[in-house]
């Protein structure tokens, strides 16, 4: 029972299956499709707009009564006509309409996600009726991307017999988008050709049409991009500006207003926050993009894209195709010298640089400059004064015409105005020419201008002097100087300079010269006892102190800087030459040797302004100073230093320097007969370098073989033998010459102070006997050698008689008349006092024999004293003169010491042969002897 059951109930499901089936078929097949659906050629629609996106053709299907429309149903996008779909937000309102009645069926506001239902409120189509119904759509104003597409997949539902409550839904897709278009725009470049300096470059020209320009709107952002031909660099763009076309005019003019800015160093820009105002009705409403360019190279290009929906306004984000301009900017050389001249003498005229004006390409009308601004270019060093230029000269570097002028400048920048008129797409040519003042000039200084160029359509062309002019007030040449000098050297030229005045048309004349001292400089103003600054007068190019003129002594300078104030005429066409001369103290420490000096920048004053621009060096001076030893009396025999020769090399010669002859060519005081030997020796460590011991006259030759270092110094010690024979108080100074390798640098060495020669010991030429009674005696007083010694006291004193004192004369002769009446001893005391200050003293006896009556008062025979035993005589050390000849010197000859002879000793008598005398003889003997008593006694 309950099987039978379950089989009935299963069969009655699957009958009532089939049944619906049968008549979901006959329904499907009662109620095709009712509607059609037709579309309008309109493709683009504005922020803004309503429009009818498409019509829906509805038809009642059946006769049984009206048809009730219930729900239009949207899906989604119609993705089979739409590859770029809106966004929903874009869209506020959707609407149906009857277009027939014009009645408002059913509508949608805002709908912010799919499905989007609408009801229709069972909007009645009459029996056997049909209704043209519109689909309406009112986009959005804002945030709208243009090139968006609308359209959509929807379905029309109805109930088609409502006595039955039978329902259908027809297909009702949208056949065809429209597409929202929130702007149009175009791209171009203005300007074509763009000089390498420049400002306010039209580099793109963004027209912008609205899609809805019925309305004020703003553009709000918008970026440039580069394409692939660009290759300007990005370091060449100083700065972007984006101007909005205030006038309308479609140019960039002095009255459009500027709305951004950004840094350059790039190539991209992009702009944001703008709102810059386009309003209501406009269309292709410019906007101009332009680069301030500066050293930008020439033949660079620069060409901007805008990529789609990179331009942004109140309504949205559009275009939707990437706007590429159809041309490019070009970098053209605007700036050139037509001439080399990069000298410019006062007074004179020349060609600064030409600028190029490019009109503007796209400009239809041509352009006017209006002015022309000069300024300094700072990026030039060394710029000159104001005062420095008397005019400056505007002229049509074509034609050669006139434009305008300006000057004396005091001051810049300086604005020259111009009315010049340049045809559409044509380029004009300006030459800008500077005339140099006529005096207060300085050498070296630049003239170098920075060009402002103006027209009326708000280009600004920047050029500058890519090459400046240097004004040239004078060249002046350095010449050779002396290398070497010597302390106590007179009329030493240390400046040798020639002064060429730039312009030699007219008459100059130096107002003042600077020397100043180098830091190689190691003497100092007190060792110098005059500067002379002299004029070539002769003009044979060498200084003749008889006949070259003195311009300005300096005696005892204050400073070792010295600047001499004069008024020298250079005479048109003339090159004048001046010497500077140092007159030097004899007494220079070793360590002050060099000394070197330049005219600095400007160091020379003309009559027509400051040259020259460069430091100019003289030679460096190497000063050979001597320094005396502190010997200043020598004993005859005696070696001693004479002087140490400090020689400079000259530190302008980089291969070193041989000494190689020190002849002794005269003596300041004394003769060559009081010297025996010169010997030169290394004074740092004694080595022998030569010496002369066997000369007649001068020059005493003696053969060196020093070599001095580069940049170095030799100390030469030179030692002098004194004669054994000098007298007392010679004085011995010699004169010397150094020679070294480079034969033209003879150096004059002059010692000092001279050495005293100073004698040791005195000896006393007397009569050895005399007879008791009167006696004329001679005594002589003499020096080692044998030299008479003048100023010496003698004294005779004992044998009865007082002390007897007299003074030699100049024949070293004292003479004493004295009377003896019985044998004994007369002693003679000799004392002088030598140059030195040393007292000498000798002593020595006369013995007086008994009377005889062979005669009295006669000299028996003469006595000399001994030979004093010199003192021991310190010698120098290193010895001078070797004792034995050094190898390979050949060796010395040793001079004999005289042995003092007198001159005046007389030839003694011959002592007769004793023989008987007679008794008479002895008688008047004796008698002659009582007389003389008797006479004697009478007179005491």
């Amino acid at each position: 029972m309950v099987r039978r059951t379950m089989i009935m109930k299963n069969g009655m499901i699957k009958i009532g299956i089939l049944v619906a089936l049968i008549l979901l078929i006959a329904v499907g097949t009662a109620n095709a499709q009712n509607s059609t659906i037709s579309d309008s050629a309109v493709v683009y629609v504005a922020p803004g707009e309503t429009y009818i996106s498409f019509w829906i053709n509805f038809t009642d299907p059946t006769t049984s009564g009206p048809t009730n429309l219930t729900w239009f149903n949207i899906s989604y996008w119609n993705l089979s006509v739409v590859d770029n779909p809106a966004e929903l937000t874009n869209i506020v309102n959707i609407s149906l309409w009857n277009e027939t009645s014009g009645e408002l069926i059913a509508y949608v506001s805002n709908p912010s996600s799919f499905p989007i239902n609408i009801s229709l409120h069972n909007y009645q189509v009459s029996d056997g009726g049909y209704a043209n119904i519109s689909v309406k759509i009112t986009i959005n104003t804002t945030n709208l991307v243009d090139g968006k597409q609308i359209a959509f997949n929807a379905t029309l539902k109805y109930v088609y017999n409502t006595s039955s409550g039978a329902t259908a839904t027809d297909i009702t897709n949208d056949p065809a988008p429209e597409i929202i278009n929130v702007l149009n725009a175009t791209l171009n470049v203005t300007d074509e050709y763009a000089a390498q300096n420049q400002d306010n470059i039209v580099v793109a020209n963004l027209a912008i049409t609205p899609g809805n320009n019925s309305v004020s709107t703003h553009l709000d952002a918008v970026t440039f991009n580069i394409t692939g031909i660009t290759n300007l660099s990005p370091n060449s763009i100083k700065s972007f500006t984006l101007w909005n076309d205030t006038n309308g005019n479609g140019k960039l003019d002095p009255s459009d207003q500027p709305i951004a800015t950004e840094p350059g160093g790039k190539l991209n820009v992009s702009f944001t926050n703008l709102t810059a105002l386009i309003p209501a009705g406009a269309t292709n409403h410019h906007f101009f993009l332009t680069i301030n360019v500066s050293g930008a190279k020439v033949g660079a290009r620069y060409q901007l894209q805008i990529f789609a929906q990179n331009i942004v306004i109140d309504q949205g984000t559009g275009d939707s195709d990437t706007k590429v301009s159809p041309t490019y900017l070009t970098i053209v050389k605007a700036e050139e010298d037509t001439t080399p001249v990069t000298l410019v003498a006062p007074g004179e005229t020349v060609t600064a640089f030409n600028v190029t004006y490019y009109e503007r390409t796209s400009d239809t009308d041509g352009s006017t400059i209006q002015s022309i601004s000069i300024d300094w270019n700072k990026s030039a060093i060394n710029l000159a004064k104001p005062s420095n230029i008397m005019n400056i000269t505007i002229l049509n570097a074509t034609t050669g015409s006139l434009l305008n002028y300006t000057g004396p400048i005091s001051s810049f920048p300086v604005t020259i105005p111009l009315n010049v008129t340049v045809p559409d797409n044509s380029s004009y040519k300006i030459m800008i020419c500077v005339t140099a003042s006529t005096s207060g000039l300085i050498d070296g200084k630049n003239i170098s201008f920075n060009v402002t160029v103006r027209d009326n359509e708000s280009e600004v062309l920047y050029a500058s002097d890519p090459y400046p002019e240097t004004i040239n007030v004078l060249d002046a040449h350095v010449h050779p100087t002396f290398a070497h000098a010597s302390e106590g050297q007179k009329f030493v030229i240390v400046a040798n300079v020639t002064v060429d005045p730039a312009n030699d048309s007219v008459n100059t004349y130096l107002r003042s010269i600077t020397f100043k001292v180098t830091p190689i400089t190691t003497l100092t103003k007190d060792y110098i006892e005059s500067y002379i600054l002299w004029n070539d007068t002769n003009g044979n190019g060498k200084l003749d102190v008889n006949q070259d003129t003195p311009l300005e002594k300096i005696v005892s300078p204050s400073d070792v800087n010295v600047t001499f104030t004069v008024n020298s005429l250079i005479p048109a066409g003339h090159v004048n030459r001046y010497f500077l001369t140092l007159n030097l103290s004899s007494d220079i420490p070793q360590n002050r040797i060099h000394y070197q000096v330049e005219i600095p920048a400007q160091g020379i004053v003309i009559s027509q302004g400051s040259g020259d621009s460069k430091d100019l060096k003289f030679q460096i001076l190497s000063v050979t100073t001597v320094r005396d030893s502190p010997v200043t009396y020598v004993h005859p025999g005696e070696t001693y230093l004479a002087y140490n020769i400090t020689y400079a090399e000259n530190m302008n010669d980089v291969t070193g320097e041989q000494l190689r002859w020190l002849n002794v060519t005269g003596m300041s005081v004394g003769t060559i007969k009081d010297i025996v030997n010169v010997t030169v020796r290394n004074a740092t460590d004694g080595t022998l370098l030569g010496y002369n011991n066997s000369f007649v006259s001068f020059p005493i030759s003696v053969k060196l073989n020093a070599v001095v270092p580069n940049n170095g110094t030799y100390k030469l010690a030179v030692y002098v033998t004194a004669s054994p024979s000098v007298r007392d108080g010679t004085r011995i100074a010699l004169n010397a010459e150094l020679k070294t390798n480079e034969t033209y640098r003879a150096l004059v060495v002059n010692d000092p102070s001279p050495e005293i020669a100073s004698i040791t010991g005195i000896r006393i030429v007397a009569p050895s006997k005399i007879y008791a009674g009167w006696s004329d005696i001679t005594v002589k007083v003499v020096d080692p050698a044998g030299n008479p010694l003048s100023g010496c006291r003698v004294t005779l004193s004992g044998c009865g008689i007082k002390p007897i004192t007299k003074i030699t004369n100049k024949n070293g002769i004292a003479l004493f008349k004295i009377f003896t009446m019985y044998g004994g001893t007369i002693k003679i005391l000799a004392t002088y006092t030598n140059v030195a200050g040393e007292k000498l003293t000798k002593t020595t006896y006369i013995t007086v024999l008994p009377l005889s009556t062979s005669g009295g008062g006669q000299f028996i025979n003469y006595i000399q004293t001994p030979t004093p035993t010199p003192k021991q005589l310190s010698t120098p050390t290193p010895t001078p003169v070797p004792t034995t000849a050094p190898t390979p010197t050949p060796k010395l000859t040793p001079i004999p010491t005289p042995t003092p002879t007198s001159t005046l000793t007389p030839t003694p008598k011959p002592t007769p042969t004793p023989t008987k005398k007679s008794p008479g003889f002895e008688a008047i003997f004796a008698i002659a002897g009582l007389i003389s008593t008797a006479y004697i006694l009478r007179r005491l």
